[in-house]
């Protein structure tokens, strides 16, 4: 069966049914409720995100699960949480710093901007520790370096310069970094539906056989290029999410 857009399990919309019927029954598996409004706003955008007018419910399940977890089940393009500190660092090694390659990193950009010339001051900006003595004015500009810059963002959390050079920089009118940074974050708003449809779109058909899988039912490989390969990811929530939602629409009538 396929799906053009918004639809009705039995009797009611997808995510009513979701929030009143599924979620409450599997918050194991799906601990919070979906943003209704946003929800079937997104669906009315179902061939920019998908690049066609009606998907398999395979595939609806494929990228529902990915949205559901990367908005936290709002279903808005929101950007990635944390201060500037925590996009610079790795969080005591539980998590990677953003100020290493493919991003550019800070201390050179900043010498590059002429706000840093001190070779120490460069090595500490070239680091994973975020230099909280370093006076405000260039931890201010510091906001438009690499590691703030390209931090997630979007229906699939798109990361890193290369990520965004990719997939959002061919929607741009002008250069990414012609962009200054309140420049940039309101171009990047929770509003800007139209831009998130294209940059998810344009990063799921850089794998055109994960996507081919998900269409077959096969979750394993569109999850793995969504999180960059995270094994435990993909195989502890992911895919048993995929798989029972999946398996609640199919037991259910769906128009």
């Amino acid at each position: 069966m396929t799906i053009k857009g918004n639809f009705q399990v039995g009797s009611t919309s997808f995510a009513h049914w979701f929030n009143t019927s599924f979620e409450v029954n599997h918050n194991d598996k799906f601990p919070y409720p979906v943003v209704e409004s946003n929800f079937n706003k997104l669906m009315d955008m179902l061939p920019q995100f998908t690049g066609k007018t009606e998907i398999t419910i395979q595939e609806f399940v494929g990228h529902f699960c990915i949205m559901y977890n990367e908005t936290g089940g709002t279903f808005k393009p929101i950007r990635e949480m944390g201060y500037a500190r925590y996009m610079f660092g790795t969080n005591n090694g539980l998590k990677l710093s953003y100020n290493q390659a493919p991003n550019l990193l800070a201390g050179n950009q900043l010498k590059s901007w002429g706000l840093i010339n001190d070779p120490n001051d460069v090595a500490l900006w070239n680091g994973q520790v975020f230099p909280i003595g370093a006076p405000q004015p260039v931890i201010t500009a510091s906001f438009k370096c690499d590691y703030y810059r390209f931090r997630g963002w979007g229906l699939n959390q798109l990361t890193w310069r290369n990520g965004y050079m990719a997939h959002i920089q061919p929607f741009l009118p002008k250069p990414i970094d012609d962009y200054g940074y309140t420049e940039f974050e309101e171009l990047l708003s929770e509003t800007n539906y139209d831009l998130a449809c294209k940059a998810y779109h344009s990063f799921a058909q850089s794998s055109p056989t994960s996507v081919q899988a998900m269409i077959n039912g096969n979750y394993v490989p569109y999850g793995n290029l969504i999180s960059g390969g995270w094994a435990q990811y993909v195989n502890g929530t992911y895919v048993p999410r995929c798989q029972s939602l999946y398996n609640a629409l199919t037991a259910n009538v769906i128009a």
